[in-house]
C-alpha cells in the first residue's frame, strides 16, 4: 500500500488531534477534549479508510462509527448511563469488526492452534476481569462479561483469519486487535476499578492505534 499526500496529510491530521486529545488529558482541559480531541478522532479515521479502501467494507465504516458513538458517550464518564450507553455503542462496533474478519476468514474454516490458545487465555482474561475489575460496580457485570466477552472473541476471529492474510496485514490486525483488549482493561481498570489515575493518558495512546491497526490490517 503507498500513500498518496492526501493519505499523509489524512494521517497528520490524526496525529495532531490525538496530541492535541493526549494534552486536554494531561492538563485536565476537558472542554478542549470537545473541540480538539476525542471526537473528531474516528471521522478521521474513517476518511483515511474510505480515501484508501479499493472497495469500501460497510461493516468497517459502522465499527467506525459506533466507536465514535462510544467516544462521545465515555467522555461524559463520570455518569453510569452514559458509561452504559458508551460501552454498548462499542459492543455493537466489535460486532461489525467481528463480521469484517468472519468473513475474510472464510467464517472459521480453518482455525489455528494458536486460536485456540488465544481463546483460552481470553477466557481466563474474562474470570481476572470479574474478580479485579467488575466487583467493583456490580451494575457493570452483565455489561462488562458480554463486552469484554465480544473483545475477547475478535482477538480469536482475527486469529483464525492467519492463513487468510498476508504475513503483514495479520501481524498488523492481530496487533490492533490485542492493543484493543489492552486499552479496554485500562478502561476499567480507571473508571470501574478506580485503580489508574482518571487523567492518564494510557487509554488513547493504545485505542486509537489499536482501531488504526484494525483499519490497516485490511487495507495490506
Amino acid at each position: 500500500m503507498t500513500l498518496s499526500i492526501t493519505g499523509i496529510l489524512i494521517l497528520f491530521a490524526l496525529y495532531a488531534f490525538l496530541l492535541a486529545d493526549i494534552f486536554a488529558i494531561s492538563f485536565h482541559k476537558p472542554y478542549l477534549r470537545w473541540v480538539l480531541g476525542k471526537p473528531e478522532l474516528m471521522p478521521i479515521l474513517a476518511l483515511f479508510y474510505w480515501y484508501n479502501a479499493p472497495e469500501i467494507n460497510p461493516f468497517i465504516m459502522a465499527a467506525l462509527f459506533f466507536g465514535w458513538i462510544g467516544d462521545l458517550f465515555l467522555l461524559k464518564k463520570e455518569k453510569t448511563v452514559c458509561f452504559l450507553a458508551g460501552t454498548g455503542a462499542f459492543l455493537i462496533g466489535h460486532i461489525f469488526y467481528i463480521l469484517t474478519f468472519a468473513e475474510i476468514s472464510g467464517f472459521y474454516k480453518t482455525v489455528p492452534p494458536f486460536a485456540w490458545l488465544i481463546l483460552a487465555v481470553g477466557i481466563v482474561l474474562l474470570f481476572a476481569a470479574y474478580f479485579i475489575v467488575l466487583q467493583y460496580k456490580k451494575i457493570m457485570i452483565l455489561p462488562g462479561l458480554i463486552y469484554y466477552s465480544a473483545v475477547i472473541f475478535l482477538n480469536f476471529t482475527i486469529a483464525c483469519c492467519y492463513s487468510h492474510l498476508n504475513q503483514t496485514a495479520f501481524t498488523v490486525t492481530l496487533l490492533g486487535s490485542l492493543l484493543f483488549l489492552i486499552s479496554d482493561s485500562l478502561l476499567a481498570l480507571r473508571s470501574i476499578a478506580k485503580k489508574l489515575p482518571p487523567h492518564t493518558p494510557l487509554i488513547i495512546l493504545t485505542y486509537v492505534p489499536a482501531q488504526f491497526l484494525l483499519i490497516m490490517g485490511t487495507l495490506l
